[in-house]
C-alpha cells in the first residue's frame, strides 16, 4: 500500500515508478557480507544480530537436550 497525503495544498505528482525488487541478497547473505567485510549493517547493528543468534542457538540446544543452557 502506498499512501500520499497533502498536509496543506494539493500535491502534483508527475510520475511514480515502481520496480520489482530483484537480485537483492537475503538478510543472511547481507549480514554475512557485513561480518566478512567488517561493515556495520544498516538495518540492525551486527552486535545485536550476533547476540540474538547466540540466544537462538541456546534455545535450540535447550530444546534438544532438555537442559538449561547458560549464555
Amino acid at each position: 500500500t502506498l499512501t500520499l497525503t497533502a498536509l496543506k495544498d494539493a500535491m502534483i505528482i508527475k510520475n511514480i515508478t515502481l520496480k520489482p525488487i530483484t537480485d537483492l541478497p537475503t538478510f543472511a547473505e547481507y549480514f554475512a557480507e557485513c561480518v566478512q567485510s567488517g561493515a556495520e549493517t544498516e538495518m540492525v547493528p551486527s552486535e545485536d544480530v550476533i547476540h540474538v543468534l547466540r540466544i537462538l542457538a541456546a534455545v535450540k540446544q535447550s530444546l534438544e537436550t532438555g537442559q538449561v543452557v547458560c549464555l
